[in-house]
């Protein structure tokens, strides 16, 4: 069988997999494996090619371009198809998996693999996949584990900086106690826009993975943007879970998923927000590390700028009152003014911390919302 399907969850770690076995294979025969990734649910055409109906000619696609390339290399070569699979294009590979090995294009050219390239194919499901295709490859299911969460978080510790090692045992502690349970909760409800009630529905799809890359990248975000943390880490913690997790549960979920932060705060001894009128509140409160305190996310730019500006930095966060003064002063049009909510401020946290640190971000959120603003 020259063909291959690793098929599994989001995050579940084919990709790492596949890179794990790269490396293996390498070794073991002396030579570098050359290793190609075509998307092609990504492609607006056709994957294979298409022919122009003014020209009759024929334009290759991306993956026909990907697989000409393979049949030029000498050595080892993994040809790996990323994404969902769908029969339109699937089937057109079934001769490429089986012993004759070839691409028949419809222009009626005919490319040859050599013995050495292997075909990939990535994919959460076979749903769209005929027999024809998966009964030429090798099937292999990796699962999603309720482990892999927890040793991404052992992997993130041991390679903190060096600056903040000594606080491996608390955060070690604060990851377990805190993050996972909260990850748990978020991932165990529905993911759907149409949850049922008493569900926690989220702005877009989420998988239990992302939701730790997310909370780890904006923690160690926090912990890197200032000195010594000291006693706030628990604070820290806690303040990465609201945004990383709080962030894509929809309005209906959000109270929900408060109180179960606010019960495990209090099992574990974390220090919350005293001024808290409902659970929901926790949701809309922003930690301060220089003062150590909880403040709005409506007054978090105006205490940010105070802090750099007491610290003799830049003021880069205007409040809202000066923005609003601001633009009184100047003739504005309507559709330029832009009012602040607890929603824009709290987006704006997240991609200030992540974005600095080469994360990327999703802004999510319906027309007119100031996505484009932010």
């Amino acid at each position: 069988q020259h063909g291959a399907m690793l098929v599994g969850p989001s995050g579940c770690g084919k990709s790492s997999c596949l890179k794990v076995l790269r490396q293996l294979v390498s070794s073991w025969h002396g030579g570098e494996v050359n290793l190609d990734t075509v998307f092609p649910a990504a492609t607006a055409g056709q994957p294979l090619g298409s022919v122009d109906e003014g020209t009759r000619e024929w334009h290759d696609g991306p993956l026909t371009v990907a697989v000409r390339q393979a049949a030029g290399h000498k050595g080892r070569h993994w040809l790996v198809m990323d994404g969902p699979i769908s029969a339109d294009w699937a089937d057109s590979l079934c001769p490429l998996v089986d012993e004759r090995h070839q691409l028949c294009l419809g222009s009626g050219e005919v490319i040859q693999l050599p013995k050495t390239s292997l075909i990939i194919f990535e994919a959460e499901d076979l749903e769209a996949a005929s027999p024809a295709a998966v009964s030429r490859c090798g099937v292999v299911c990796v699962a999603a584990s309720p482990r892999t969460g927890p040793a991404m978080a052992l992997s993130w510790l041991a390679n903190l900086p060096t600056t903040h090692k000594k606080l491996t045992p608390r955060l070690q502690h604060q990851l377990r106690e805190l993050v996972q349970p909260a990850i748990a909760f978020a991932t165990a409800t529905s993911v759907n826009r149409d949850a049922t009630p008493g569900t926690t529905g989220h702005a877009l799809p989420v998988t239990e993975m992302g939701l730790w890359e997310s909370v780890l990248g904006l923690l160690l975000s926090l912990l890197t943007s200032v000195g010594d943390p000291g006693r706030h880490v628990d604070q820290l913690v806690l303040f990465a879970v609201t945004l990383g997790v709080g962030s894509v549960i929809l309005e209906e979920g959000k109270a929900q998923f408060a109180q179960r932060i606010l019960d495990i705060c209090q099992k574990h001894d974390i220090k919350t927000p005293s001024d808290l009128s409902a659970p929901r509140k926790l949701l809309e409160k922003a930690f301060v590390l220089q003062s150590g305190t909880w403040v709005d996310f409506l007054a978090w730019p105006q205490v940010m700028a105070e802090t750099a500006a007491a610290a003799g930095g830049p003021s880069t966060s205007p409040s809202a009152t000066s923005e609003v003064k601001e633009v009184a002063n100047r003739d504005v049009s309507f559709e330029d003014f832009f009012v602040p909510t607890v929603e824009s401020v709290r987006a704006d946290a997240v991609m200030s911390c992540a974005l600095p640190c080469g994360r990327h971000a999703a802004l999510v959120g319906p027309a007119s919302s100031g996505k484009s603003r932010l």
